[in-house]
């Protein structure tokens, strides 16, 4: 199953207001950097696992940032 980001803008906004980069978001949730900005840009899509770790990083269900590709 694959995800993808519903809006990069509110999800770039949200990662600040919890107080995280995007570095340290991909490194809480085990990937790299460069395939996180992938993912909040939408160029990327994540899979459940990781969409699921990044929503719970950012206290969301999956559902409020990705939707099914």
């Amino acid at each position: 199953m694959k995800f993808t980001t519903i809006d990069s803008n509110e999800l770039k906004r949200l990662i600040k207001l919890k107080g995280h980069t995007q570095t340290s978001i991909a490194q809480k949730v085990g990937v790299s950097s460069s395939y996180l900005i992938n993912v909040v840009s939408g160029s990327k899509s994540p899979g459940a696992k990781v969409a699921a770790k990044i929503s719970q990083i950012l206290g969301k269900d999956v559902i409020e940032i990705f939707e099914l590709k």
